[in-house]
């Protein structure tokens, strides 16, 4: 499994369609369609504005996770992986890789990780619509 950081418009495009088959787990209505609407520009727009995206990888792109490094803390705002690939691809190894990669002093995770990648919070206290896990 490799996180693929995104960079070219193909890759921006791969990670859309990975939202649109996901999403739908877990919004529905109005708000399934406010967040697709125009998704492709969005990432471009939060990629522009400091947020980090990735594929993730096996045996093709299965997966989109967004990353925003605040300095004290890396928070995770997107963990979306397809539902048929769970079970073989390990959301602690993306963990694992984004703790070599930024080091934080702290990780907060969404809270919609649970339904959209199978994000298990133990060791993890609640905070709001995250969990955080301090490492200080």
């Amino acid at each position: 499994m490799d996180l693929i950081e995104i960079e070219t418009k193909e890759e921006i495009i791969c990670a859309a369609e990975l939202e649109k088959e996901i999403i739908p787990e877990v919004l529905s209505g109005d708000a399934l369609n406010d967040y697709l609407s125009e998704i492709e520009k969005k990432i471009r727009y939060e990629s522009e504005a400091g947020a980090e995206y990735y594929l993730v990888a096996s045996s093709g792109p299965c997966g989109v996770v967004c990353v925003r490094n605040e300095g004290d803390v890396v928070s995770v705002e997107k963990a979306e992986i397809l539902k048929e690939k769970r079970s073989s691809v390990s959301f602690e190894r993306i963990i694992d890789i984004l703790l070599e990669t930024y080091d934080p002093p702290a990780l907060r995770i969404t809270a919609l990780a649970e339904k959209t990648c199978g994000f298990c919070p133990n060791g993890y206290e609640r905070e709001d619509n995250y969990y955080i896990k301090r490492y200080y």
